[in-house]
């Protein structure tokens, strides 16, 4: 499979073992965009620049795992519709998916949208002068889930898909640091892991808040069931966190998506793939 064309941009996919997937393209329209709305929504450049973003600052964005960079694309896609300067780093173990992310963002055609590529582990990088100090606005992460299952025989698909090189704890531990107060971290995961990763974001805070009651930690802002067809349990989360301060702490939003209805897409799911989608 040599390539996957979106609206806006195309992802080379010749040297990655995971290929573009329906969880990397509902993350990143789901995920809350800075300086824009939820849910695939953004503001206007007018409306961005009134709230302090456009022209003020460089918006800061890390994708961890970014395999071919579909996800950062469609951030940096989103990002430029705000009308924001960002930059995105991504991190990727694999240097065969490095080899397709790089000419992904090379060819990304947004003005004032930039890309950073790191050929090394989150916990690398969390320590070097790449990440320099805690101050993004937005992380997120399709992380391998697999804990312990039957592996592949692709060793880079194994990498891919198991925990064996970055825990949920380890995501935890080194992503929170780099997130500025009031940045979010987005994930997507099958139900049974996001359930796991959730007590354990709400274990944390209750730690954080038992030992000083105003340190800022991570705590649950929005939580979307995605159901593949109507009347079927739910096949993934979509999670996201605020960082913040206790005394701000966010009401959890609860939302569901259906994806398809009668054989066709729900009109719920075309709106929200349907700016990158071709069809």
């Amino acid at each position: 499979m040599g390539s996957f064309r979106f609206k806006q941009f195309e992802v080379e996919q010749n040297h990655s073992a995971m290929k573009v997937n329906t969880d990397a393209v509902l993350l990143g329209a789901w995920m809350s965009a800075p300086g824009g709305e939820t849910a695939g929504e953004v503001d206007t450049a007018d409306d961005a620049a009134s709230a302090g973003v456009a022209g003020s600052r460089t918006v800061r964005a890390l994708d961890i795992g970014t395999g071919t960079g579909v996800i950062a694309l469609m951030a940096g896609q989103r990002l430029s519709e705000t009308g924001v300067c960002a930059h995105i780093d991504a991190v990727e173990i694999d240097a065969d998916a490095c080899q397709d992310a790089a000419a992904n963002f090379d060819a990304a055609p947004w003005n004032g949208i930039s890309f950073g590529l790191h050929n090394v582990p989150l916990q690398e990088f969390s320590g070097s002068g790449a990440a320099g100090a805690a101050g993004y606005d937005l992380i997120f992460s399709n992380p391998p889930y697999f804990i312990a299952s039957l592996k592949n025989d692709s060793q880079a698909k194994t990498t891919a898909r198991h925990t064996d090189t970055l825990s949920q704890r380890e995501l935890l531990f080194y992503s929170t640091p780099l997130l500025k107060e009031g940045g979010t971290l987005a994930i997507i995961l099958p139900v049974v892991e996001g359930e796991e990763l959730l007590r354990k974001v709400e274990f944390m805070a209750d730690v954080a808040v038992a030992a000083d009651g105003d340190t800022a930690a991570l705590f649950p802002s929005r939580i979307c069931y995605v159901h593949t067809v109507e009347r079927k349990p739910a096949k993934r989360l979509m999670l996201e966190f605020v960082k913040c301060a206790p005394s701000n702490r966010p009401t959890m939003r609860r939302e569901q998506l259906v994806m398809m209805s009668g054989g066709a897409n729900t009109p719920e799911y075309a709106e929200l793939v349907g700016g990158f989608y071709l069809r």
